[in-house]
């Protein structure tokens, strides 16, 4: 009692103390996370196991795919309100090896590995340590020598341009030999990757054109490098893995997770399932590809998607601000000329997530991303829903299953409930 009647002694004191209440009102604000603001009200959910029974009918559903040998294995969570509502996996992640496909599986994530690492470079946005409309030469002084085709001076993109595929380097299908070995020789570091990239030709002035690839983002990832003064692996880890706890999301896995990573399988043309790809834990991940090249787990994507539809908040821990996912998942390529995209229904981009669907440029209902060996994220507003999909095969392959399973989803899930 005596310990209850000097703590409100003590807050009568210090309420007479000028500027105490703003010094109050500034503590109540960045607590839970230094500069960056908490809703005092509410706190954003966490992630908690909470089943439907009405999505029964989806088990069978998924488990249908692995069963006809559609996918060697498939796993599918769903969490809406911040509640896991379904989570099942089934199949393998080796057919060879009859090595079944569980809930901590570990994925190639590919290109759904784009969401997470714009996030790490937008933490800088927040801290105002990078600037997204600041051309890449303000941080790496060699793009100021960039060159067209033809041989003429070229203007330098910006962040923004890096982060939305707008920054007039070539797509995917478009690189050169050296472009395409820049991103993926092993032997390189991400400075020397980029240094490479540096004396790629523009193929369009920035802004002015949208075409998927990785050369940006692994810019992108150089310039983070050079700001914060640290490794872009130790940057993610620090800024978004360690505070979301994903503990087997990395650009370079343990032997131990190692042993938890799926294959990439195709179907055989004679049946069953023919292997494409499969974890090598004596092969030293040296380069970093920014916007392919992290591993994870359902849960750890999950929880990375909870963040963003919160609004940049899991928690008590404010990774983002919501200006900052605001601002990641706004229509960012105005009218460009689309160049390579890798699905047809691809025809918006945030910074680092493709826009399904909104009511105009700067709200989206829908936000996802695809990696080219079958995993899938996805953010649903309408919905207030999250979602992941692993299928470990080739895109084009697992694409049809992702439309039938997610066309699923939004009939037992109605918007708006």
């Amino acid at each position: 009692m005596w310990r209850k009647e000097m703590k409100q002694q003590l807050l009568k004191h210090c309420l007479r103390m000028p500027g105490y209440i703003l010094l109050l009102a500034s503590m109540l604000a960045c607590s839970g996370n230094p500069g960056k603001p908490v809703n005092m009200t509410s706190t954003p959910p966490v992630l908690i196991d909470a089943p439907d029974p009405g999505l029964d009918s989806l088990r069978t559903y998924i488990k249908g795919f692995a069963d006809r040998e559609e996918t060697p294995g498939i796993e599918l969570l769903l969490a809406k309100k911040g509640k896991i509502i379904f989570w099942e996996a089934y199949g393998f992640a080796d057919t060879d090896f009859k090595k079944p496909f569980l809930k901590d599986t570990i994925v190639f994530l590919a290109s759904s590995t784009k969401p997470i690492t714009t996030t790490a470079i937008m933490t800088l946005v927040d801290e105002g340590r990078l600037s997204l409309d600041a051309p890449v030469s303000t941080y790496l002084p060699g793009f100021d020598q960039l060159r067209t085709e033809d041989g003429q001076p070229a203007p330098c993109p910006t962040i923004r341009q890096l982060l939305s595929h707008t920054s007039g380097w070539a797509g995917l299908q478009e690189m050169s030999p050296d472009a395409t070995m820049a991103i993926r020789d092993n032997e390189l570091t991400l400075k020397e990757s980029v240094e490479k990239i540096s004396r790629e030709p523009l193929l369009a002035e920035p802004g002015t054109r949208f075409s998927y690839g990785g050369l940006s983002f692994n810019v992108a990832g150089r310039v983070a490098e050079v700001v914060s003064g640290t490794t872009f692996d130790v940057l993610i880890q620090e800024k978004v893995f360690t505070p979301l706890k994903m503990v087997d999301t990395t650009f370079r896995p343990t032997a131990l997770q190692g042993e938890r990573i799926a294959g990439i399988f195709k179907p055989a043309p004679w049946g069953g399932q023919l292997n494409l790809l499969r974890f090598n834990p004596e092969r030293e991940q040296k380069l970093l590809m920014i916007g392919g090249g992290l591993y994870s787990t359902a849960r750890d994507l999950a929880t990375f998607l909870q963040m963003h539809l919160n609004r940049g908040q899991y928690g008590s821990v404010r990774i983002l601000s919501e200006k900052a996912v605001a601002e990641m998942q706004k229509h960012q390529i105005g009218n460009a000329e689309l160049g390579f995209i890798p699905l047809e229904t691809l025809t918006s981009y945030g910074l680092g997530w493709i826009r399904d669907s909104g009511v105009d440029e700067q709200t989206a209902h829908r936000v996802s991303h695809a990696g080219a060996f079958g995993s899938v994220a996805w953010i649903d507003r309408e919905r207030d829903l999250i979602g992941v999909l692993f299928t470990p095969m080739p895109l084009k392959d697992a694409y049809p299953i992702h439309k039938k399973i997610q066309a699923r989803i939004r009939n037992l899930i109605p918007s708006g409930e």
